[in-house]
C-alpha cells in the first residue's frame, strides 16, 4: 500500500505526463487558436489560424492583417476539424531523416482534417511544430476524388508557389518544409 507521501509524488509525475488536448470544429468559416502549439510558417511564428471553405477550395490563413495563406483544392469538404496534439516525432523520425536541417524533436502537432457535411474525412494534414522550424504532411483518404493534390502558398496576398502532388507518387503522403521553402518530398 502506497503512503500518502508517496500517493502524492506518484501523483505529481502522473500530472508531469499528461499534455493539454485541445480540439476545434469549424464549419464554413471560422478561426482556431492554437498557442499552446504554436507554428512556424515561412519564418513567422503563428497561434492563431483563420480557417475558409468554398467547395471546392480550402483557405488556411494567419490571423494577420496582410496573411500568409496555404490553399487547397478538396471538393465535397465544408468543414475541419483542429487538433493540437501533446508530441510530436521524436529524433530519429522519419521527417528528420527526410529533412537534415531539423535537428530537434517536435513537442506537438497541430492536425488538421478536412470532412464532408456526414462528418467523413478526405484528406488530413499535420503541421509538425520544431520549434522554428514546421514541417507539413498531407494524407488523403479513400474519400479524396482528385488524382492529385494542389498546394498553393500565398505570401502578403501574393500567390508565391503552386504545387501538382500526383496521388499516384504519395504512398504515405507528402512532406513539405514549411520553414523557409526548402522543398519537398514525396514518400
Amino acid at each position: 500500500m502506497l503512503k500518502s507521501g508517496a500517493l502524492v509524488l506518484f501523483l505529481a509525475v502522473a500530472a508531469s505526463q499528461f499534455h493539454q488536448y485541445q480540439c476545434v470544429r469549424i464549419i464554413g468559416t471560422g478561426s482556431a487558436d492554437f498557442s499552446s502549439c504554436p507554428i512556424t510558417y515561412f519564418g513567422l511564428n503563428h497561434t492563431v489560424l483563420q480557417i475558409h471553405f468554398e467547395d471546392p477550395l480550402f483557405k488556411v490563413c494567419a490571423k494577420d492583417d496582410n496573411p500568409d495563406c496555404l490553399l487547397l483544392v478538396v471538393p465535397g469538404t465544408d468543414r475541419a476539424s483542429v487538433e493540437v496534439l501533446g508530441q510530436g516525432p521524436g529524433l530519429g523520425s522519419l521527417i528528420q531523416k527526410t529533412f537534415h536541417n531539423i535537428k530537434s524533436a517536435s513537442p506537438c502537432t497541430l492536425k488538421i482534417k478536412l470532412q464532408d457535411s456526414a462528418g467523413m474525412t478526405h484528406l488530413t494534414f499535420l503541421v509538425f511544430n520544431f520549434g522554428k522550424q514546421s514541417v507539413l504532411q498531407f494524407n488523403p483518404t479513400r474519400l479524396f476524388t482528385l488524382s492529385d493534390l494542389n498546394v498553393t502558398f500565398v505570401f502578403h496576398s501574393n500567390p508565391a508557389t503552386s504545387t501538382l502532388y500526383k496521388l499516384s507518387d504519395w504512398k504515405n503522403g507528402v512532406l513539405i518544409d514549411s520553414s523557409g521553402w526548402s522543398g519537398y518530398s514525396s514518400w
